[in-house]
């Protein structure tokens, strides 16, 4: 399945693509890991999310987790885009606050 592989991502932005399940959540918690604490930190994360499919809440709570800390460090997570499907599981699923004002555009 290609959209295993990590697409790859300028400092400050991480691209997540496909059916984001609990299958590869620890593929996905090490990315946001990566990208939040890489030899550069970024002030701000921006989370890519155009190319997702279906969320499960497995991920859905890595990004709020994601963003808690974030917030911790004095930095921001975002989600900059995503898909209508990603959107709606969001939303389904109680996380609809990571779509919150100024994440999307």
């Amino acid at each position: 399945m290609t959209h295993d592989l990590p697409t790859p991502s300028p400092p400050g932005a991480l691209a997540l693509g496909g059916p984001l399940t609990v299958a590869r959540a620890a593929g996905i918690r090490s990315r946001l890991l990566d990208a939040a604490a890489g030899p550069v930190a970024p002030d701000s994360l921006a989370i890519d999310l155009s190319g997702a499919g279906r969320i499960d809440a497995s991920i859905l709570q890595l990004l709020a987790a994601a963003r808690l800390d974030a917030l911790r460090r004095g930095s921001s997570l975002t989600i900059s885009s995503a898909s209508a499907e990603a959107e709606a599981s969001m939303v389904r699923s109680g996380f609809g606050f990571l779509l919150a004002a100024g994440a999307l555009r």
